[in-house]
Order: structure tokens, then sequence, then C-alpha cells
């Protein structure tokens, strides 16, 4: 009996984690023109089961992907830059995803008459798996250090 009740046990539970990860997809953060560098990726799962499944976790790499783009684009970055889908089937997301640091320095930049000249540097990391934001995430904390920092002519220069 305890044979066949460790025997159930297994089997349920390799058939619960086996579906762990229904359907995954990716979006490339590309730049428009010229060779069309990746410059980074966003990816986007869907636990659930069914035809739809594909179509949520491609909506959700977009979006995460878009985010970051308009946030780039209001900070005068990739300007050039567009969001392309690309699907990825089964379980490519699992546990075992890359886990990234980036770093990034922001600079407290003072102007007068004579020019600008920098006060002071701030760095930060940041990390977590690739395609997340990881490097926004670094720059914002940098961006927050120095802005702590300023004073009333001084303005913050992210540095990437």
């Amino acid at each position: 009996m305890k044979l066949v009740t460790l025997i159930l046990s297994v089997a349920f539970t390799l058939a619960l984690t086996t579906n762990a990860y229904s359907a995954s997809c990716s979006a490339d953060m590309v730049r428009r023109g010229g060779a069309g560098r990746t410059i980074d990726t966003f990816f986007g799962q869907s636990y659930g089961h069914g035809r739809y499944a594909r179509q949520e976790a491609c909506d959700q790499a977009r979006r995460r992907c878009m985010r970051d783009l308009r946030h780039r684009q209001r900070n005068g970055r990739n300007l050039r830059a567009v969001c392309l889908v690309q699907g990825r089937r089964g379980g490519g997301m699992g546990p075992g995803r890359v886990q990234v640091t980036r770093h990034c320095s922001t600079a407290l930049v003072e102007s007068d008459r004579w020019g600008s000249y920098t006060v002071d540097r701030f760095h930060a990391q940041a990390i977590g798996p690739r395609g997340t934001g990881v490097k926004a995430r670094a720059c914002e904390k940098s961006q927050r250090k120095c802005q702590r920092n300023r004073r009333y002519a001084q303005r913050c220069v992210t540095q990437r």
C-alpha cells in the first residue's frame, strides 16, 4: 500500500512539474535601419494551457519591451528602435534562467559661464534574469543616488 501511494505521488508530482511553463515567447528591441542590432531581449511566459497560451506569453513580452522602449525614448535613447516579437514554444524559460549583473554610472555635472565640470560620480549595479531590464534598473539606481545629492544648477547625466 505504501509503495502504491509513493508511486502515485511521484507520478502526480511529475505531471504537475512537466507543464510548469506552458508557453514562452521573446521580444527583441532592435535598432531600426542599418544592421538591425539587438539592443535588449524581453521574455514573457504563460502558465495557462490551450491555444491562447502562446499569445498571452508574446503579449507579455511585447508589453515589457514597449514599456522599456518608451522609457528609453523619453530619456533620448534608442530613438530609432522597435520591438519585434519572436515566439518560442515549450519550456524554454525554466528555473535555470541566466542571471546577469549590469552596472551604470551617473555624473553630477555643474555648469557655469566658463563651461561644465563633473562634481561627483555615482555608480550602481543590478542583478536579475537576462532580458528583464536589468541595465535600466541599475541606471535608475545611480540616477536616484545622484538626484539625492543634487544642488541648484547641477544636473545628473547618466553614462551607459
